[in-house]
């Protein structure tokens, strides 16, 4: 591990380090949100980091010193990480990979969605998975949201497409799917029906990157800065506090 990826680490893992009274007790947690376009994400006592093709495993029991345990290499460019349940989504250029993380120091590969050449987030919650697919990354790159049965975790299978302008980021709450689109701004779905998603509210004014739901906040990202709202009432939501660049 080079001294830079070292002490990336290592301030990276201290913001995510809280609830620690005693740091020598059991009541010491890792947790954090992270967006749907990090290259990040902690599950328990590991650290998972992306970096092109390759998947940085490390140990993060001690915080302050952290070990490096091993990397994976992916066989493709991977651009984002999603924790759900005991799985590793990675979202790529090419389609959603899944991994499990049943042995956290050895992920295994589970299953794949492929689709055309575009930049890829993905969330998931239930038995359903939500990637936008975003031109730019690929001559036959579209715009638009996938939305993925994986109740068989091995076997993911398309529900439906629908067409958005230029998608990046999204969150999803209950049955609520949070989408940022550069053109059309924070578009929030009902999306209990896959087969038949409806627009719930739109928020037009900003021009949003990425969004983390931790409920009733949302805290995003766009080219004004960051926000926070408050989504309690999906219908009226209000803009609680904002950070301008």
């Amino acid at each position: 591990m080079t001294p830079f990826l070292r002490c990336f680490l290592i301030l990276y893992i201290s913001f995510y380090f809280y609830n620690c009274n005693d740091r020598n007790t059991s009541e010491c947690k890792i947790a954090g949100t992270g967006g749907s376009l990090s290259r990040f994400a902690i599950n328990g006592d590991y650290l998972y980091v992306l970096s092109y093709s390759q998947l940085f495993i490390v140990k993060i029991s001690d915080p302050e010193k952290p070990s490096f345990v091993k990397v994976s290499h992916m066989g493709a460019v991977m651009e984002t990480t999603f924790l759900f349940k005991n799985y590793l989504m990675l979202g790529s250029t090419t389609g959603m990979f899944i991994y499990d993380l049943t042995t956290p120091e050895n992920p295994t590969y589970v299953s794949d969605f492929t689709h055309a050449r575009s930049c890829d987030p993905v969330v998931a919650e239930g038995n359903y998975a939500y990637v936008t697919l975003r031109a730019g990354c690929g001559i036959n790159a579209v715009n638009q949201l996938d939305i993925l049965d994986i109740s068989d975790i091995k076997n993911p299978k398309l529900v439906k497409t629908y067409p958005m302008k230029s998608p990046f980021g999204l969150g999803i709450d209950n049955q609520y799917l949070f989408i940022c689109d550069m053109q059309d701004g924070l578009m929030i779905y009902d999306v209990q029906n896959p087969s038949n998603i409806s627009l719930l509210n739109r928020i037009q004014d900003i021009t949003p990157y990425d969004i983390i739901l931790t409920n009733p906040k949302a805290t995003l990202t766009g080219s004004g800065g960051v926000y926070q709202y408050n989504y309690e009432r999906i219908g009226s939501i209000s803009l609680l506090s904002r950070i301008t660049k």
